[in-house]
């Protein structure tokens, strides 16, 4: 989704560290899962947030226009709010949380955030300047991570809303390298598209909006940042990592997604999209209660998907294989809250360790 704001008070990360991470082959690691939620029958089925709460509470959204369900600590489920505008409605559901028994719901449409009762009741709401990914501080601001694309790329920004506020503050920054565009037709013009085979600055936030985290395309590895909720500097180093090939099946599949359109053939998207020797060293990132951080190996369309797993310092833990029909959505330590889905897209939330 695009974003567009005036930032200020752009400051940049200050505490690294200099040693390069040497990269010893990883432990293997996979997911042992259970089902906490099956199948909608009544929303579209496509899970799209999760927030485990405190004893045994539960939200999540299942494609229910404005509205998510809401599980107490006695296992009863509630849907909560509608399509709108209004108090306690909803445009696009984003991110959620919880903070002690008051569970927090984002709008990305919408640039506010919803506070409601374990049981659904609305309790308060704050809002900000303009649409995002925002979720609360402790002080009373709302905080967002994102970027904004026009004529060239921008950095990643952490932004602050602080209450009646009538600006955001940019309170760090992560740099998107230029990348190659690739023109493609789209609607009777053509768009430029970043590259999908070439390195590109990934960024995410935990789910309680305390950390942010970004990995940098740097050469032969990549660089590791993250901040705080007010912009300090938590990690700063490099991570090396194998490389893998650009094989046949990932190109020939990646040509695939860019032809299946109006205008566009194999041929000419062939044409357009060179091919690299190596993928990008992460696809992808994941960032954890905790502090740890997933860094995706694979593309979402290969047989199986791979994910690095780093300490809260940087350094490598393991690699975890799981089937590639699983999305995963939040990470608390060992703990993962993951989709799976069947051959009618239909999901599963499912609740996962990572066994060694």
């Amino acid at each position: 989704m695009r974003q567009y704001w005036r930032a200020t008070a752009l400051v940049a990360l200050a505490v690294s560290v200099p040693q390069s991470q040497a990269a010893p082959p990883p432990q293997a690691a996979t997911l042992a899962c259970r089902t906490l939620v099956p199948p909608s029958d009544s929303g579209s089925g496509t899970i799209g947030a999760v927030a485990p709460g405190p004893s045994d509470r539960l939200a999540w959204t299942d494609g229910r226009p404005g509205q998510f369900l809401l599980r107490d600590g006695g296992g009863r489920v509630r849907v909560v709010g509608r399509r709108g505008a209004g108090p306690g409605e909803f445009q696009d559901i984003g991110g959620m949380s919880w903070i002690g028994d008051t569970l927090w719901v984002a709008d990305v449409r919408l640039p506010r955030v919803q506070f409601f009762s374990d049981t659904g009741r609305l309790l308060r709401v704050r809002t900000a300047l303009l649409p995002g990914s925002w979720g609360p501080r402790p002080d009373g601001a709302l905080i967002g991570l994102g970027h904004r694309l026009i004529a060239r790329d921008l950095p990643v920004t952490l932004l602050v809303h602080r209450p009646e506020a009538i600006r955001h503050d940019t309170l760090a920054s992560f740099p998107l390298l230029e990348v190659e565009r690739v023109m493609v037709p789209a609607g009777g013009r053509e768009v430029p598209n970043p590259h999908p085979l070439l390195a590109q600055t990934q960024a995410a936030a935990n789910a309680e909006r305390t950390r942010f985290c970004a990995v940098i395309p740097a050469g032969a590895a990549v660089r590791l940042r993250c901040v705080d909720a007010y912009g300090q500097s938590l990690l700063d180093r490099p991570v090396t990592l194998p490389a893998r090939p650009v094989t046949d099946a990932i190109y020939n599949a990646v040509i695939g997604v860019f032809s299946n359109a109006p205008g566009r053939t194999p041929e000419l998207m062939r044409a357009r999209i060179s091919r690299p020797r190596s993928l990008p060293l992460a696809l992808g990132i994941l960032v954890g209660t905790d502090g740890e951080i997933w860094l995706a190996r694979t593309y979402r369309f290969e047989s199986v998907a791979s994910w690095t797993r780093l300490r809260p310092d940087g350094t490598v833990q393991d690699q975890v294989t799981i089937p590639a029909n699983y999305r995963l959505l939040q990470l608390r330590g060992d703990s993962v809250w993951a989709t799976s889905a069947d051959a009618d897209d239909l999901q599963t939330l499912l609740s996962c360790a990572v066994k060694g």
